[in-house]
């Protein structure tokens, strides 16, 4: 119902690695909006956000935080299967574009939290 940001997080554990990170990560966007990701990668991510969900929900209580926040979307659990078949269509060339689109310098917010809670 309403779209979210698309977020890219990273943990680092040394403050001196920060900058290398940030520009590794830059440096993936730009690939992906050159050309389209791997037909194999895309299915791997697929798999693993589908039985990663899968596995969270092993006791009554996680899954119903699990469907609850998919039930809040359009008021059935069906949102799920819907979310998983449309990554299930998702192709490379839909990854590229969505990229070339999206996630552009002049749309990009970079925020650096440090271990004392501060931001930049």
């Amino acid at each position: 119902m309403d779209p979210s940001l698309f977020q890219i997080r990273a943990r680092v554990k040394k403050a001196g690695d920060v900058d290398y990170v940030r520009d590794q990560i830059l440096a993936a966007v730009q690939q992906f909006q050159r050309k389209p990701v791997d037909a194999a990668r895309l299915d791997a991510v697929r798999k693993h956000l589908r039985y990663g969900l899968a596995l969270r929900m092993d006791n009554s209580d996680a899954v119903a935080q699990v469907v609850a926040g998919y039930v809040a979307l359009r008021r059935t659990p069906a949102t799920l299967n819907k979310l998983f078949e449309q990554y299930a269509a998702l192709t490379p060339q839909d990854v590229q574009q969505a990229a070339a689109k999206y996630l552009t310098e002049n749309a990009r917010t970079i925020v650096t939290l440090d271990a004392a809670g501060g931001a930049k």
